[in-house]
């Protein structure tokens, strides 16, 4: 489920939204594959040689390996001897080839010519083509009347920790801003050379943080999604909060998540840490930081999301990315009103 667009929008309030909308119910499908690869290539090439010159593969390796012996061989006699065997067996190959009607020889080297520039075009054609690496595309939209949310990570720190990190800005004299976890392990800390003692102070899942997170998001303003799989894990982030939620029918204009920061039961999270990270994980994907959407608090955002799947037969490592062949498939689905069955481009 990528992300589709994200705008930004500074906060100056206290409060944090996170807008997330699901933009239509079709699953977007994309297949990319080679149209020509190695062994097309090989094929056609042999295949101009043998119809154009009556000459087998096996053939234009024996004079590669000649050409070989030649530069290597050192007595004359081996010499020799090589060049009759090579000499014989293309005399034997062009006299099985040979016409039997006989015609002028200047007809005859006409007709070679025109058959060597036509072999040589289509070998050229063929390894061009090869090299460009055309690939083949196939799109594909399907209905779906059930929508799922991306994963939804929360992370933020209990009230001792945000106490504990208020406490060294006062005596450091400086802002909590930006602190972090490892930061309370400074001298002028209650945790100074202390790190399993905060990690595990960190770690405390206190029943007041646990009743924070039933109004946090939210279908509309008004009502509470209710979510599966509720985990909660110790992290460097401090204490992250999965939501796994679950499926729910789609509705044109009312698939929307908001994502809001009204946890207020101490106002110091609001002093420290304004720029704590939220995550956003796609369906489908390991949990790695190189997949997550990290969403800062002091920004106000909307993201739309949609639902497709990149699927690349035997082509280069590479992502296969949305292109025009996507957005016009999709396209002439709407525009033909084609939304009860499945649409197919190539």
């Amino acid at each position: 489920m990528p992300l589709q667009s994200v705008t930004y929008d500074e906060v100056h309030n206290s409060e944090t939204v996170i807008e997330v909308s699901v933009v239509n119910n079709y699953v977007r499908t994309v297949e990319e594959s080679f149209s020509y690869d190695i062994i097309s290539l090989l094929c056609d090439i042999g295949g101009n040689i043998g119809l154009y010159f009556g000459m087998s593969c096996l053939t234009l390796v024996e004079i590669v390996v000649y050409c070989c012996k030649i530069l290597f061989i050192k007595t004359n006699k081996r010499t020799i001897k090589a060049d009759l065997e090579l000499k014989e067996k293309i005399q034997t190959a062009l006299q099985e080839n040979k016409m039997k009607i006989k015609v002028k020889n200047r007809l005859k080297n006409i007709v070679v010519l025109f058959l060597i520039l036509i072999s040589i075009y289509n070998i050229y054609s063929s390894i061009n083509s090869y090299f460009e690496y055309p690939l083949s595309n196939i799109v594909r939209l399907e209905r779906d009347d059930l929508i799922r949310f991306p994963l939804i990570i929360d992370c933020r720190d209990n009230n001792g920790i945000y106490v504990a990190k208020i406490k060294l800005a006062v005596k450091l004299k400086t802002h909590c801003r930006n602190y972090h976890l490892f930061d309370l392990l400074h001298e002028s800390s209650e945790f100074s050379n202390k790190p399993l003692e905060l990690w595990n102070y960190s770690s405390n899942f206190d029943g007041i943080y646990k009743d924070g997170y039933s109004e946090e998001i939210y279908t509309n303003r008004n009502q509470v999604v209710k979510f599966a799989n509720l985990s909660i894990l110790s992290t460097i982030f401090g204490l992250c909060t999965v939501f796994k939620k679950d499926d729910l029918p789609y509705f044109p204009k009312k698939n929307n998540l908001y994502f809001s920061d009204r946890y207020s039961t101490s106002r110091a999270r609001y002093y420290c840490n304004p720029y704590q990270t939220n995550f956003i994980l796609p369906q489908n994907q390991f949990f790695h930081p190189k997949h997550l959407f990290y969403v800062h608090r002091t920004s106000e955002m909307k993201i739309d999301i949609s639902r497709q799947t990149f699927v690349r037969v035997n082509t280069p490592k590479r992502a296969c990315k949305t292109n025009d062949l996507v957005s016009k498939c999709e396209q002439q689905c709407y525009v033909h009103q084609q939304k009860q069955r499945p649409l197919e481009c190539k």
